[in-house]
């Protein structure tokens, strides 16, 4: 009960961590980056409308009509959407690492997604043919790093790629460690099914073979015991007839 519960438990978990920096670099943090450019977009075209109209009356161009306060309450509708749409995306994108892991076990490891719409996915050591850590120069002075895995699958999804690792290093060199000794664990248990077998073919060649003569004496030898088994039968019925 308590090796199976040790093999349940993972000897290595890694959880993603959040950063707006590293968010802004990287292909994750699209969505808050895109949000981010429309919000300074929208204001630096009000500020320059601002400097503008300090430049030119738009009253007199517009005979009277009050343009500024229709111009300042859709800059400040649009601030206020982009805004909103911008900090939803920053939050989704923290509980998005909140429910990320990559579990590694004894032979297998488990990428798990949670939030929203599960996500799990199984991949065995054996089947891992590569572990590579990328770090760019932004991410060595941030101190993250992502970490790819590649595996023998001949299709598109032949791979798992963990982003926003803090100490990146350090967490390549453990699943190295662990990869490691999953091998020479398969390795032990590989030569110990050869020794096996190898002495169950030996044990079974030291067995002696009989020849068709050893055959034939031995069925004689109880063909007659069977026939003197008989006889002493019929003479204990013929005792107890007389």
């Amino acid at each position: 009960m308590n090796d199976e519960k040790e093999n349940m438990e993972p000897k290595y978990v890694i959880k993603p961590r959040f950063s707006m920096l590293y968010e802004l670099i990287m292909p994750t943090g699209r969505k808050i980056k895109n949000s981010l450019l429309m919000f300074i977009g929208v204001l630096i075209l009000y500020i320059l409308l601002v400097v503008l109209k300090n430049m030119v009356d738009f009253d007199s161009l517009t005979n009277g009509v009050d343009v500024n306060s229709a111009l300042n309450l859709i800059f400040l509708v649009l601030l206020i959407v982009i805004g909103i749409k911008l900090v939803i995306h920053i939050i989704f994108q923290v509980l998005q690492y909140r429910y990320l892991s990559y579990s590694f076990y004894d032979d297998h490891m488990i990428y798990e997604d949670s939030f929203l719409n599960q996500h799990r996915k199984t991949i065995q050591y054996a089947n891992i043919k590569e572990v590579e850590i990328r770090r760019t120069v932004t991410d060595r002075i941030l101190g993250y790093g992502i970490i790819v895995i590649y595996t023998n699958a001949e299709n598109s999804n032949n791979g798992l790629v963990i982003y926003s690792i803090k100490k990146p290093q350090e967490c390549y060199d453990k699943i190295q460690n662990i990869l490691k000794e999953a091998k020479n664990k398969n390795s032990d248990t590989s030569s110990e099914n050869k020794k096996e077998s190898k002495e169950s073919e030996m044990k079974n060649s030291e067995e002696p073979t009989l020849n068709n003569e050893e055959k034939k004496e031995i069925s004689d030898i109880v063909d007659l015991t069977i026939e003197d088994e008989e006889k002493f039968n019929e003479s204990l019925k013929n005792i107890n007839h007389e």
